[in-house]
C-alpha cells in the first residue's frame, strides 16, 4: 500500500511539473526564428543597391546638348513642345535609330532600339539571365535628388521585365525585356528628374516630380510605326504594314473620342478619365479595355473580329510607352498576332491612338504608304 501511495505521489509530481514547465520556462525557439527573420529581412532591404562604372551612353547623360552633336551629328528631327522636354531623333547611316530627350540644354534621356557599344556591358537580345549573371538585379532604391530623399520599390514583374540599373554618376538606365522571346528589346538611359517625372516604379519615399503639360509634339506617326516595326522583328513578328485608309480612320478615332466617349464608358470610367486628365502626373495613365473597345467598334458598326484600337492617355514619352506596352503581358499580347496587319497611328494632345487591321488583301496593300 505504501509503495502504491508512493508511486501515485510521485507520478502527480511528474504530472504537475510537466504542466507548469512551459509556463515558467516557455520555449523561445520559435520567437528567436521570428526574429532572425525579420532581422534578415530588414538586412536585405537595406542593402545598398550596385553602381555600375559609367559607359557608353549612361556618359551622356547630363552633358550639354552639343555633346551629341559631336558623337551622332546632327538630328534627323527635333520634335518641340513635348511636355518640358524636346525630343531629338538620330536616323544614322548603319541603321541606328536613336532618341534624346534634351531639356535646357542637358542631355536628359537616350532611347535604344538596336545594338551598339554604347550599351556595353548590355546589347539588344541579352535574356535576364545573362545580365543577371553580369550585375545583381536590386529591388529597392534609396537616393537624393535637390537635397529630398526618394525610395523606389520594383515588383516582381518590374525585376523582370524593366529593372532598373544605376551608375555611378548618379544616372539610371531601365532595361526593357519583351514578352514574347523574354530579352532585352530596349535601353532607357535617364536622369534623376527624368526617372521620378515618368516614375514606372511605386514611389515608397518622396514626391513625384510634376512636368509642364503642353501638347504631345509634332512627333512623327510614321516614325512610331517604324519604332513599332523595330520591336516586332525583336520578337521575331512580321512587320505591320501602312495604309492611308487605315490612317484615316485612326485619325477619326482620335478625334472623335471626346465625343463619343459617353456611349461606350460607364459613369465610374467617365470619373476615372476625368481624374486623370485633371491630374498633374504622367504616371497615372488611362486605357481602354477590350470590352470598352468592342463596345466602340459595334457603334461604329465595324467587324470587331478583325481590328483592335489602343487608346492611352496621358503620354509623356511615345517611345517609353512603346517598349513598356510591349514588356507588359497585357499589353503585348494585343501586338503578338504572327499574321499580316495594318497598322496606323494617331496622336491628339496627350493621348495616342493605334488602330490594327487584320485580313489583309492585295487591294488593301496597294493604298498603303
Amino acid at each position: 500500500m505504501k509503495r502504491f501511495l508512493a508511486f501515485v505521489f510521485v507520478l502527480i509530481t511528474i504530472i504537475i511539473l510537466g504542466y507548469l514547465q512551459p509556463i515558467y520556462f516557455p520555449v523561445k525557439k520559435t520567437e528567436i526564428a521570428k526574429v532572425d527573420t525579420e532581422q534578415q529581412s530588414n538586412f536585405q532591404q537595406a542593402l545598398p543597391y550596385e553602381k555600375l562604372p559609367t559607359t557608353g551612353y549612361a556618359d551622356y547623360i547630363g552633358k550639354n546638348s552639343s555633346f551629341l552633336i559631336n558623337q551622332l551629328g546632327m538630328p534627323s528631327a527635333k520634335i518641340t513642345a513635348n511636355y518640358n522636354y524636346e525630343c531629338w531623333q538620330f536616323n544614322r547611316s548603319n541603321g541606328e535609330y536613336i532618341e534624346a530627350n534634351v531639356k535646357d540644354g542637358k542631355i536628359a534621356a537616350i532611347k535604344v532600339l538596336n545594338k551598339t557599344q554604347e550599351t556595353t556591358p548590355f546589347h539588344l537580345g541579352m535574356t535576364l539571365s545573362e545580365v543577371s549573371h553580369k550585375i545583381t538585379i536590386y529591388s529597392n532604391f534609396n537616393f537624393s535628388y535637390n537635397k529630398k530623399q526618394y525610395n523606389l520599390e520594383l515588383t516582381e514583374e518590374d525585376m523582370n521585365y524593366r529593372p532598373l540599373i544605376a551608375f555611378n554618376n548618379d544616372t539610371f538606365a531601365i532595361l526593357f525585356f519583351g514578352q514574347g522571346n523574354k530579352k532585352l528589346i530596349g535601353i532607357i538611359y535617364l536622369d534623376k528628374e527624368s526617372l521620378l517625372t515618368m516614375l514606372p516604379y511605386q514611389l515608397n519615399k518622396g514626391q513625384q516630380l510634376l512636368p509642364n503639360k503642353q501638347q504631345i509634339g509634332n512627333y512623327s506617326k510614321k516614325q512610331l510605326i517604324q519604332v513599332i516595326n523595330r520591336l516586332r522583328k525583336a520578337e521575331k513578328l512580321p512587320v505591320y504594314t501602312e495604309n492611308r485608309d487605315n490612317q484615316k480612320q485612326a485619325e477619326l478615332f482620335i478625334e472623335e473620342f471626346n465625343e463619343k466617349k459617353t456611349l461606350f464608358l460607364s459613369d465610374e470610367r467617365l470619373r476615372k478619365l476625368s481624374e486623370i486628365q485633371n491630374s498633374p502626373f504622367v504616371n497615372l495613365n488611362f486605357s481602354l479595355s477590350s470590352e470598352e473597345v468592342k463596345q466602340w467598334l459595334t457603334i461604329e458598326n465595324m467587324n470587331q473580329n478583325n481590328r483592335t484600337i489602343i487608346y492611352q492617355e496621358p503620354i509623356y514619352d511615345p517611345v517609353f510607352t512603346l517598349l513598356s506596352w510591349f514588356s507588359d503581358p497585357l499589353d503585348y499580347s494585343k501586338f503578338n498576332h504572327k499574321q499580316k496587319e495594318m497598322l496606323s497611328v494617331a496622336l491628339d494632345n496627350h493621348s495616342m491612338l493605334i488602330l490594327i487591321h487584320r485580313n489583309i488583301d492585295e487591294k488593301s496593300l496597294n493604298k498603303g504608304k
